[in-house]
């Protein structure tokens, strides 16, 4: 939970891009301050959508007292679940799920799906082939994880399962909806996206798992970026036409310029050289 105390600095502010710092403590069930966190929210001008990115730090000092690391000693905190939750209110029409995701940049979606039960998609492990390698093990010398990649439930109902996605998750009532996206889900498992029945979407950075808590060791960071995107439709029956794939996917699979590399090796910057030529090298 957040804790009492909290500070919030305007950090950029323009006729474009609106920047803002908060940064507080986070706390146990019992009050206890465990970690510092930094949220930095970046505002677009004429776009409804919020990037974010939630840092958090365990300032304490780290103990080593051996050379098998320090796992569990004195210093680390062991953290049940670390999430973000924002509340959707629904009007008139049944509010709607949509989960989607792409695969090597072709796209999967699964729309108009009842919010009569929640829907989750959690990557458990890195999906790889290499997922439960002794790399992973606990302060307990355990390997966590339950399942190799992701898993989607509908309630308690897995209706679907794969290795690393990038996905994305929605709900709307044909008014207005809200997505949200994790940057590197799979890379930075364990990672979750769910609605629930009383129409919370959570983002959860590190979702509770039956293998146990994680561990943030003293002087260890962890940042996460996310982007949280709001839409507003005609009236009834708008469904949007695909909004949030649109959207989603522009943050996950972003347009990048790159110039050539003749122009960057006489840009001076890389000192002596020549451009990459591979018919030179025959």
């Amino acid at each position: 939970a957040l804790g009492g105390q909290r500070k919030i600095i305007v950090e950029e502010q323009g006729p474009q891009k609106v920047q803002l710092l908060v940064s507080g403590k986070l706390t146990g069930i019992d009050g206890t301050e465990l970690l510092d966190y930094d949220l930095r929210l970046f505002f677009f001008a004429g776009s409804s959508e919020i990037r974010a990115q939630v840092s958090v730090c365990n300032t304490k000092v780290a103990q080593q007292i051996d050379d098998r690391g320090r796992l569990g000693v004195e210093g680390s905190v062991q953290v049940g679940k670390l999430e973000l939750n924002l509340q959707f209110l629904s009007g008139q029409e049944p509010p709607q799920m949509t989960v989607g995701s792409l695969f090597d940049g072709v796209g999967f979606e699964a729309r108009q799906i009842p919010l009569e039960r929640s829907l989750k998609i959690q990557q458990e492990s890195s999906g790889g082939a290499n997922w439960f390698h002794r790399n992973h093990v606990d302060k307990d010398n355990l390997i966590p994880m339950a399942y190799r990649g992701y898993k989607i439930f509908y309630g308690e109902q897995e209706i679907s399962t794969g290795d690393r996605p990038a996905p994305w998750i929605s709900v709307e009532d044909g008014r207005k909806g809200m997505a949200v996206a994790v940057r590197g889900f799979w890379q930075n498992f364990p990672k979750a996206l769910e609605v629930d029945k009383q129409e919370v979407v959570s983002v959860s950075l590190w979702p509770h798992r039956e293998g146990g808590p994680h561990e943030l060791q003293g002087g260890e960071r962890k940042t996460h970026e996310l982007a949280i995107c709001f839409q507003t439709g005609a009236g009834p029956g708008d469904k949007f036409d695909h909004w949030s794939s649109v959207t989603m996917r522009s943050y996950l699979e972003p347009v990048v310029a790159w110039a050539s590399s003749d122009w960057y090796m006489n840009s001076g910057v890389f000192g002596l050289g020549v451009a990459y030529n591979p018919g030179q090298l025959q």
